[in-house]
């Protein structure tokens, strides 16, 4: 079975995401998709320490994007809603609040700001986070506290209250739901695959088996998307699936460590890893299309009615050059929305993009996005 250590190597943490959701399922989506369940793409350590200082509320950011697109200014409209007492790798948000995890705890805030309250406790490894409008759904890499190390796909009512097992074991990863089930990734080794499991309880089912490694995960109406990578150049894929599972179909192939997805009511968005390509393809299949390229190290995607946003450079050591941005679904020249941040994951509404600063331990907020 995977270990902690293996999996932080392996997946340079996910993406639904998720999908941060996950993250996007996951992260909340005014685009008539699901912008996946996605964590971040940082590296994945759950221990808690001091923050780096006290938050401070936007410091104006100035400067050109690389990829020759703009930068905002998001001195005006940026908010620390929350401190965190550990690193938040997953995010999402409903109509009123603001849900994270932070690896031992599921937390939340109101939009507005405020203080923090924990839904969950005592959890070995909460990874990744999805909402709907009764419960928040997370993933525990390694809930057994003692010998073989298994996860679990756990669950809690919005307002609080006793964390409910909804599947154990295996090595779940990506997370996302719609008003029906719950979806995930189980990447434990030589079992990797697709999973589903009713709301309302039964039996998990295997909607695809996979070969590879499959990572980010999303739903919409019809299907369930993902991502595999195999560990070998432009060999990835991005995959999908009828809810009730069948015959997966391939939307991309030749991909090169594809990981955070997101799709919407027409396309499928993904960043490969490997590229630095910002990607989409057709839902219903059809030739991808690259919309931004040259991101160092991308990692977190979301989208709104409008736009797509990810996570650039955030890199391995926890530096502080990542850089959010988005662009448009149609394409276009990136903006960048907020620089030298250390943005791990991120989330959007109608008005307003949401990250959590794995660094400083912060839970933030820029409107207008």
């Amino acid at each position: 079975m995977t270990s902690r250590k293996d999996y932080r190597s392996r997946v340079h943490a996910l993406s639904v995401a998720l999908t941060c959701l996950a993250g996007c399922g996951g992260l909340a989506d005014t685009g008539n998709g699901s912008s996946g369940a996605d964590a971040g793409d940082g590296p994945h350590d759950a221990a808690s320490a001091n923050d780096a200082g006290k938050p401070d509320v936007g410091a104006p950011d100035g400067g050109s994007d690389d990829s020759g697109g703009s930068s905002t200014d998001a001195g005006s409209g940026k908010v620390t809603l929350a401190k965190s007492d550990q690193r938040p790798f997953s995010i999402a948000v409903d109509s009123t609040n603001v849900y994270w995890a932070t690896g031992s705890s599921i937390m939340k805030v109101p939009m507005g700001g405020g203080t923090p309250t924990t839904l969950a406790s005592g959890q070995h490894d909460a990874f990744n986070i999805a909402v709907d409008a009764t419960s928040v759904y997370w993933t525990d890499l390694c809930a057994a506290s003692s010998g073989t190390c298994a996860g679990a796909v756990m669950s809690v009512p919005l307002e609080g209250g006793t964390a409910k097992t909804l599947a154990a074991g295996g090595n779940p990863s990506s997370v996302a739901v719609d008003a029906r089930s719950v979806y995930w990734i189980n990447e434990a080794a030589n079992a990797a695959a697709v999973m589903s499991e009713a709301l309302d309880g039964g039996t998990p089912r295997t909607l695809a088996a996979s070969a590879n490694r499959p990572l980010g995960i999303a739903v919409d109406a019809t299907s369930v998307y993902w991502t595999e990578d195999t560990n070998t150049d432009r060999s990835g894929k991005v995959m999908k699936v009828p809810l009730a599972g069948g015959t997966p179909t391939t939307l991309a192939a030749s991909q090169n460590e594809p990981r955070a997805i997101a799709v919407d009511a027409m396309s499928v968005y993904w960043l490969d890893f490997g590229t630095g390509l910002l990607k989409k393809a057709p839902i219903d299949g059809g030739p991808s299309t690259t919309l931004a390229s040259g991101q160092s190290e991308p990692g977190s995607i979301a989208i709104d009615a409008t736009n797509v946003y990810w996570v650039a450079g955030l890199g391995a050591s926890w530096s502080s050059s990542a850089e959010l941005k988005s662009i448009p679904k149609g394409g276009g020249m990136p903006t960048t929305l907020v620089k030298n941040e250390n943005v791990q994951c991120i989330a959007v509404d109608a008005a307003s993009v949401y990250w959590g600063d794995a660094v400083r331990r912060r839970i933030e907020k820029l409107t207008p996005k």
